[in-house]
């Protein structure tokens, strides 16, 4: 086996681990948006994380189109950094009742914020990998989830300017 075999089969194995790892972060956080929809206390605020998670479900469908396309079976690989977001998500939850309305939106924003980011990072990587495998499918795949996860990012951002003002915040 040639130097250039060797490294794309080292690639290819790497593409592989870094799609199972992405699966399990959209399903996490699938899961988390559905709880944090049940918290949010404004309409357009719940109407914003639904539509990202629908955005979440979507790339869901996509890695799998990804897995079969590749022949294999959709599969997971926890992600201990995603847990660590996720249960800064349920913590958020849980102290619900004793935070103000806005606060309690923004800090459920922000733990969106973050996972958000982590996905835009993961997509980004995984197309580049799919560049230099020569896999068009699943650069165009990826490059969708990249794009729909920045126009969730921006929309995000709006919003926490549009909710979180100094007049809407009490310092106790």
């Amino acid at each position: 086996m040639t130097k250039k075999e060797l490294y794309k089969n080292d690639l290819k194995h790497l593409f592989k681990s870094d799609l199972k790892h992405v699966y399990y972060v959209e399903k996490a956080h699938s899961r988390a948006l559905t709880q944090i929809v049940k918290v949010t206390t404004d309409p357009e605020i719940v109407g914003e994380v639904q539509a990202v998670l629908a955005q979440s479900v979507k790339n869901i469908e996509r890695i799998e189109d990804v897995f079969n396309n590749l022949g294999i079976k959709p599969g997971s690989r926890k992600s201990r950094g995603i847990e660590g977001m996720i249960k800064e998500s349920s913590e958020i939850i849980t102290k619900a009742e004793h935070l103000t309305y806005v606060i309690l939106d923004a800090a459920l924003l922000s733990a969106i914020h973050r996972i958000l980011f982590y996905k835009i990072a993961s997509y980004k990587t995984l197309k580049s990998y799919a560049k230099l495998l020569t896999d068009n499918f699943a650069v165009g795949l990826f490059d969708s989830c990249y794009r729909d996860c920045i126009e969730s990012e921006k929309i995000l951002s709006r919003l926490i300017e549009k909710r979180v003002k100094p007049q809407t915040v009490t310092v106790v």
